[in-house]
């Protein structure tokens, strides 16, 4: 069964592999489709912009744009494949390290 907690410590068994037995040959088991969840998503982004009045109707925008501001690790779900070692297990993140960029708009 899925835990409660996928995050912390229950990263390394987020699934519980002596839950799941191998069906039978030629029978379907008892699971229902989709019913593994994986941990939460924590994403925080960020934008800051100022206009400057350069002259007449023409403005200049400077902005920076953050994303992932706290670099929040977000990991992926655990891994549903049955009979490995790696089963109920996660191994990696599902987004980017913090990122920034800088940008700037000539309206004229």
């Amino acid at each position: 069964t899925p835990s409660s907690n996928c995050g912390g410590d229950a990263l390394v068994n987020c699934i519980d592999p002596a839950a799941y037995a191998q069906p039978a040959l030629y029978t379907f088991g008892s699971a229902t489709r989709n019913h593994l969840r994986g941990p939460g998503r924590v994403i925080t982004d960020l934008s800051l912009a100022k206009n400057f009045v350069v002259g007449g109707p023409t403005v200049l925008q400077v902005r920076i744009e953050m994303f992932n501001v706290f670099n929040t690790a977000n990991f992926n779900n655990p891994n549903a494949v049955f009979g490995t070692g790696s089963f109920g297990r996660i191994t990696s993140t599902q987004t980017a390290m913090r990122q920034m960029q800088l940008g700037a708009r000539l309206t004229f």
